[in-house]
């Protein structure tokens, strides 16, 4: 039996008398005993295990410390456990001695099985992990996924950036081409599935009309999505109605992108994105009426669902609702990476008088590392005054100014700062 050790004021393990420095408890990844954040997950590899049965060559993607690879090697021929994180990686060589650990799975076999566990929700983009693992498989793979399951009032640890919904996960696979062909969670802390990758070129076309649309080139992004939308499988003439909707948002025609994100609504009446897009479309249009019907509808359909809640939100604040600060908060909880989303938040719970919880927020979109302007900065340089910290707003501020000097919001901020002094 392997034999564990740990000094936690050293971050060190002890693996049968071998060290490996720099363990950190860290909602990222768990190992097998330190507490921490991170659940071990012994429940869903053994699951995985049932649900991948035959397979030869099983990758664990986003393995971590390797216990969970550790048991699918007791049930499968050649196990790949894929981590970026060189200590995860050392870790586990030594925990899974019968396990090749890799950083990458570039130069290993192909895999004809797949487990993704608690890894989804980490990642900043769950698509496009899913869609170069469905590069790596043959067609009729299958891919055992769980990931934490999203309520409305959920408070997710960095470096957790979502939870999801049955809803978020069966569209994320449709548009990564898999086909959901099992459910054995859809409760609880974790919803679990297995996936089976088809072979549809609608799933490229997604994938390409995406890189278009990125790169700026708005006519081959629609010729994707058109190529998209002749799919057979009705998921991915889901997501491609809605890319197609998105599309002409963009291209600031209203008119198209409804009737595109009303296709997508015919398609699956069950999804809440297009009644949720349709609603903030409307709210634009000042038909407040009709997009609160839709935010109603799509929050009804699926109250975890952080497009929903903005959508909401968005409608009860153009109301003047007073309950318009409880859906935003509920849609910053759902999406604490998404900076726009909680610097909404943020800025109506410091006009509430609530400057604490608008700092608590603000600091766990930051711990995120995205670039998104001075807004954040801006919100979080009013929060820090409101709780008197001058000089860490003051801090705050030159951060705006040195993103945006000429921002007409940023020269109003610094007169602040300035006054504030």
């Amino acid at each position: 039996m392997t034999q564990l050790a740990y000094d936690v004021r050293t971050s060190t393990a002890d693996v049968d008398g071998e060290p490996v420095s720099n363990i950190v408890r860290t909602r990222a990844r768990a190992y097998p005993g330190l507490n921490a954040a991170a659940p071990l997950n012994r429940v869903l590899y053994e699951e995985a295990c049932e649900q991948l049965a035959g397979a030869k060559v099983v990758w664990d993607v986003g393995a971590g410390s390797g216990f969970g690879a550790a048991i699918l090697a007791e049930r499968h021929d050649c196990v790949i456990a894929i981590d970026p994180d060189a200590t995860a990686r050392a870790f586990a060589t030594r925990l899974a001695p019968n396990v090749v650990v890799v950083a990458s799975g570039d130069e290993q076999p192909s895999p004809d099985g797949a487990a993704i566990i608690d890894v989804l929700g980490h990642v900043t983009s769950p698509f496009a992990l899913l869609r170069d693992l469905r590069k790596n498989l043959p067609e009729g793979a299958r891919v055992f996924v769980a990931e934490a399951a999203a309520y409305p009032n959920q408070t997710l640890v960095h470096p957790a950036r979502r939870a999801f919904s049955v809803s978020a996960l069966e569209g994320l696979a449709d548009a990564a081409g898999f086909r959901v062909t099992a459910w054995t969670s859809r409760a609880g802390t974790f919803l679990a599935c297995t996936l089976v990758a088809i072979e549809d070129d609608g799933a490229a076309a997604l994938e390409q009309g995406a890189m278009a649309m990125s790169a700026g080139d708005a006519e081959a992004a629609r010729a994707s999505y058109e190529r998209a939308a002749a799919s057979p499988h009705r998921g991915i003439q889901r997501e491609a109605a809605l890319a197609m909707a998105d599309l002409h948002y963009a291209m600031r025609d209203g008119d198209l992108a409804c009737a595109a994100y009303m296709r997508a609504h015919e398609i699956d009446s069950a999804d809440p994105r297009p009644l949720a897009a349709l609603a903030q479309l409307l709210c634009e249009a000042e038909d407040i009426k009709t997009a609160a019907r839709f935010a109603q509808e799509a929050v009804a359909l699926e109250p975890a669902d952080a497009g929903a809640q903005v959508a909401m939100a968005v409608v009860l604040e153009a109301a003047s609702a007073q309950n318009s600060l409880e859906s935003w908060r509920k849609a910053s909880s759902l999406a604490p990476d998404q900076s726009e989303v909680v610097s909404r938040y943020a800025t109506l719970a410091l006009g509430a008088g609530d400057a604490t919880s608008a700092l608590l927020a603000l600091d766990r979109a930051r711990s995120f590392g995205e670039d998104d302007g001075p807004s954040l900065n801006i919100v979080l340089t009013r929060v820090l005054l409101a709780l008197g910290r001058k000089a860490d707003a003051k801090g705050e501020a030159s951060l705006a100014k040195a993103k945006a000097p000429d921002h007409p919001a940023v020269i109003a901020l610094l007169a602040e700062v300035d006054a504030a002094s």
